[in-house]
């Protein structure tokens, strides 16, 4: 199934388009940048669900860590909004402008 189609049968939430928003301003960003960036719009606890839900429907890709780890941590993901993503904000911004 294309990224497009399961896109177009699933309708992003408020917190997803803020995500989405905010790695077109900072193409490359970590979780916590991006629940920060959207001035509280996007709770941090919320945030990996968010960036799960929206890497399976195609519109975020995880990079690796360039942070070395805390001690005994994971490294963390680096998250960065596709061209796929960047053409459903805009298609989000015409909807927006046309209500």
């Amino acid at each position: 199934m294309s990224n497009r189609r399961r896109w177009k049968a699933y309708y992003p939430t408020l917190h997803e388009i803020a995500a989405l928003r905010v790695l077109t301003r900072k193409p490359d960003a970590y979780a916590r940048e991006l629940a920060h960036g959207n001035r509280g719009k996007v709770p941090i606890d919320q945030i990996y669900m968010i960036l799960k839900r929206l890497r399976e429907r195609g519109a975020v890709e995880v990079l690796r860590a360039r942070r070395i780890p805390p001690a005994g941590g994971r490294p963390q993901k680096l998250y960065r909004i596709t061209r796929y993503g960047r053409r459903c904000v805009k298609a989000i911004q015409i909807l927006e402008a046309r209500s």
